[in-house]
């Protein structure tokens, strides 16, 4: 109750791959610190664009949930009976549909180096180029301060 539902929310997802491969710790970590900083990216950036604070907080869902298939060794499509998500974070995650799915797409492009899509996608979701640098900075300094162990 002190958390917060949202608090509670991203503390769960991100336990979630602490734990998830015991014997190559590494790989969890790093699929950790990428998912953290995935989501709390979409999650800035959501805000940018004007989307309400609950559309928000699914995009950090949608951006933690993006590596749960490779975590799990699950596919997409398995994760939304598996986890009971909605239709608008599956299709998000599957399809790369509706505002969601487009910031999932645009975080995917800059992780990637896709200076094309990015250039693209940018520009239909209103944002600049600065908008990304400074929702990246704020997403690693976020991680930097979260301690799960």
């Amino acid at each position: 109750m002190i958390l917060g539902q949202k608090n509670l929310l991203q503390w769960v997802l991100l336990y979630l791959y602490t734990g998830a491969d015991e014997d190559d710790g590494f790989y969890s970590e790093t699929l950790l610190q990428l998912a953290a900083e995935r989501g709390k990216m979409m999650e800035i950036l959501a805000e940018k664009i004007g989307l309400t604070h609950e559309q928000a907080d699914k995009a950090f869902l949608v951006g933690v949930f993006s590596f749960v298939d490779k975590l799990l060794n699950m596919s997409k499509e398995e994760i939304k009976d598996e986890f009971n998500i909605d239709d608008e974070t599956y299709i998000a995650l599957l399809k790369y549909e509706g505002p969601l799915g487009k910031l999932l797409h645009l975080v995917e492009s800059i992780e990637q180096m896709e200076v094309f899509e990015l250039e693209k996608e940018v520009s239909e979701l209103g944002l600049t180029i600065p908008d990304i640098v400074q929702a990246q900075m704020q997403a690693y300094a976020w991680f930097e301060g979260v301690e799960l162990k």
